[in-house]
């Protein structure tokens, strides 16, 4: 009497284990009140330029409409920019507008959503478009990626990316790579 009286304990505990095993696995993780807190960056600026500096020289200049500061991160999300790369003689290189991006504080790099850039080559407009681009200061290379376009009164260029040097005045489209060009009209 007293072993099948065991054996049905034992079957109840094993059940019962069983059960709170299944429960507390499929339960959705319980996540601590500290960590479930929303996004707060360490510092908020609204209506701010931005320049950055090398050699004592401006490379480039931004206006944003809102900029957070992420010390951890070591990265500023802006909002709302309006801007201009510059070359060694502090000229206007490019102009150039997104409406977000982002700077990376420890490596200065410059990255644009959607950007909207405009530079001359020999005194005509050319304006390139792209997903997204980024700009590295230290070695002054500006790239490209996702649908680019790069148009002037002559051609219009397509291709996924693309990479430039604007201090050597170079510019290199590259995969899907092809280019619609306008012949003028011989009167």
């Amino acid at each position: 009497m007293k072993s099948s009286r065991q054996n049905w304990l034992y079957i109840v505990f094993g059940i019962g284990l069983l059960f709170a095993v299944v429960f507390f696995a499929l339960r959705p993780p319980q996540i601590p009140r500290f960590m479930n807190k929303s996004y707060k960056p360490d510092f908020f600026f609204e209506d701010v330029t931005i320049s950055l500096l090398s050699d004592g020289k401006e490379s480039w200049t931004i206006h944003s409409v809102s900029a957070e500061i992420d010390k951890r991160k070591q990265l500023a999300q802006l909002k709302g920019i309006q801007g201009q790369f510059l070359n060694r003689s502090e000229k206007t290189e490019a102009r150039f507008s997104s409406p977000s991006g982002f700077l990376t504080l420890h490596s200065h790099l410059l990255t644009l959503n959607s950007p909207h850039v405009v530079f001359y080559f020999e005194g005509a407009p050319v304006i390139l478009k792209a997903d997204v681009i980024h700009w590295s200061d230290d070695n002054a290379l500006l790239k490209g990626t996702g649908h680019v376009e790069l148009a002037s009164e002559q051609m219009t260029i397509y291709g996924n990316t693309f990479f430039s040097n604007p201090l050597k005045k170079t510019l290199v489209v590259t995969d899907k790579a092809y280019a619609i060009v306008r012949s003028k009209e011989v009167p």
